[in-house]
């Protein structure tokens, strides 16, 4: 039989939770109007018992509800959980139950009454689900797009090695074909006697330097495309040398290579320490190699921003007092070369051939110089007398000429065989514009130099030379005759180790490339030797058609002293053997 509740229903049915009490002793259950209602029925359609109740609660929550119950006993307390419940129209809805414990008629204290407040928590409920359904979705989206986007990523990076790879081969396909090239074109040049051959040779060399140029420029922008562009500066210098000890610490405070009380060098010690503090500030480092004896060679390396193309600077109004003379035939190339001339500060006086020149210098109270010449190939004409041209001309005044790709050198021969003439290719670029400001600013270019006779002495050095390439044998043989040097060559690595065994040379020139054992595998095994004892120490250099920077610490780390890059200059060639060998 239920009870009626100890406070007036009234006073429950204001509040917007609904109530229910329970007595423990006689197990009567009283359920407010208002809870009633929350379920759908009116306050006599719904039984106060608790079998109503049971017939209504949702059966995954009965163990929540009897865990609440239990626990508020336990601890005459409060306790909470979250239930659903069966409403008149067959409706689940979600309810917050708070139950709490009342000792009042005991006087043990022992409980007596169960009071509980149920809240129509449904909506609330289903909005979080629904955020929480968004927030899962969500991160569904996120994770798919982070797979794309690392997948994207991994797809770049492989497209980035490809093309790496592919430009570190190129680059050594290239500059092996090239290194014959320049190379013979400089033993040539040591030979030639007549001027026009000289000078054939020399636009030989200018157009080899220009294609060396372009694939170190192909290399520089993929470096600069994928991000990894630094700038390394190196000094070396010649003095006393560190052993590495000493070199691993140079760089701290009031430390110096030489610190005995009786050094014959000055210094604080603070001037190695404060170059890598500043080094380090901007983002890079420094470092040092050094042999005792040798010297050392500093090296800074930076990473700096990229700068776009700069503005061409305005010549400076003391090289501009004089006008650049233009010879060429009146129409849009000549007079837009004017324009772009003037707006840098040149000022451009119009001839229309070297004839018209010619009588302006020689004629009496000729005026000023000009500050430059500038040949257009319209001007230039078989039987011209270059060379008046060019006596008539102050020394120092340069003299160019702006031909196309394609056009015959050999009809104006005379003209290019002239000291301190220069050969622009048209139409110009701001490179090639700047190019021409400092045509004008700078003396006159020197003729190549012959290579000094070679001084062959009882002292003479042996070269091996270590290379499969029969041009670049040829080439390496030539070259160190060239420079007094004796030399054996040698094909593969195998051949090294059994040649450096029999005849020890002074120093080795190793290529990197080899079919069989590789010049780095071949140095590793040579400088293994080196340290058992079996063979003196002698350098090891790479000159190789690998150009990376990672090829160079390659070389470095197998044990070569130095990697110098294909195609090797003659004057290269002629410091570095000379500073390992003398």
């Amino acid at each position: 039989m239920a009870a009626g509740p100890r406070h007036p229903v009234r006073v429950f049915e204001s509040l917007a939770e609904g109530v229910w009490e329970r007595n423990l002793v006689t197990g009567d259950v009283w359920y407010s109007p208002r809870y009633k209602a929350l379920l759908g029925f009116e306050d006599h359609e719904l039984p106060n018992t608790m079998e109503a109740l049971r017939a209504r609660a949702h059966p995954e929550d009965d163990p929540a509800i009897r865990q609440a119950l239990a626990s508020a006993t336990e601890r005459l307390g409060e306790a909470e959980c979250m239930t659903r419940a069966l409403t008149r129209g067959g409706e689940w809805r979600w309810f917050r139950v708070r139950v709490r414990v009342r000792a009042w008629a005991d006087a043990h204290g022992r409980p007596e009454l169960l009071v509980g407040a149920v809240a129509d928590v449904h909506d609330v409920v289903m909005a979080l689900d629904a955020l929480k359904a968004q927030r899962l979705a969500l991160e569904d989206r996120v994770m798919e797009r982070t797979r794309g986007l690392e997948a994207a990523l991994q797809e770049a990076e492989r497209a980035d090695l490809a093309k790496a790879s592919f430009l570190a081969h190129m680059s050594h396909e290239l500059r092996t074909p090239l290194n014959g090239v320049m190379g013979m074109n400089q033993l040539a040049e040591s030979l030639a006697t007549g001027r026009e051959q000289r000078r054939y040779l020399e636009l030989a060399r200018r157009s080899g330097q220009s294609l060396l140029r372009i694939l170190d420029d192909v290399l520089d922008f993929a470096r600069v495309e994928a991000g990894s562009c630094r700038v390394r500066l190196r000094v070396r210098d010649s003095g006393i040398g560190m052993t590495e000890a000493t070199a691993a610490r140079v760089f701290e405070p009031f430390e110096q290579g030489d610190s005995n009380t009786n050094r014959r060098h000055g210094g604080t010690g603070l001037g190695l320490s404060i170059v890598r503090m500043l080094a380090r500030m901007m983002g890079g480092d420094v470092s040092v190699r050094s042999r005792p004896g040798l010297g050392s060679e500093f090296r800074v390396e930076l990473q700096v921003p990229m700068q776009g193309e700069q503005p061409l600077r305005r010549v400076d109004a003391s090289a501009s007092a004089a006008p650049v003379w233009l010879l060429m035939r009146s129409g849009p190339q000549g007079e837009g070369l004017a324009r772009r001339l003037e707006r840098i500060g040149l000022a451009c006086d119009p001839i229309p051939d070297v004839r018209t020149a010619l009588d302006r210098l020689t004629r009496p109270g000729k005026g000023a110089a000009p500050a430059g010449v500038l040949i257009g190939e319209d001007a230039l004409s078989p039987g011209t007398d270059y060379a008046a041209l060019r006596r008539a001309l102050p020394p120092g005044v340069p003299v160019t000429l702006l031909l196309r790709p394609d056009f015959d050198l050999r009809t104006v021969h005379d003209a290019i065989e002239q000291r301190g003439v220069r050969v622009l290719i048209a139409p110009l670029v701001p490179a090639e514009l700047r190019t021409l400001v400092k045509c004008i600013d700078a003396p006159a270019p020197q003729p190549p130099r012959p290579l000094p006779a070679a001084k062959v002495t009882a002292a003479t050095r042996h070269v091996m030379v270590v290379e499969d390439n029969l041009l670049n044998q040829i080439i390496a043989r030539e070259m160190l005759a060239a420079l007094g040097y004796e030399s054996v060559v040698v094909g593969n690595g195998d051949d090294a180790l059994a040649s450096c065994q029999s005849t020890p040379p002074d120093l080795v020139l190793m290529d990197i490339q080899m079919p069989g054992m590789d010049g780095l595998e071949t140095t590793r095994r040579l400088r293994a030797l080196q340290a058992a004892g079996e063979l003196p120490h002698f350098p090891i250099i790479a000159p190789s058609a690998h150009a990376m920077p990672s090829d160079r610490e390659a070389s470095l780390e197998a044990g070569l002293d130095e990697h110098l890059t294909k195609p090797v200059q003659m004057d290269k060639l002629r410091s570095t053997l000379g500073r390992w060998v003398s």
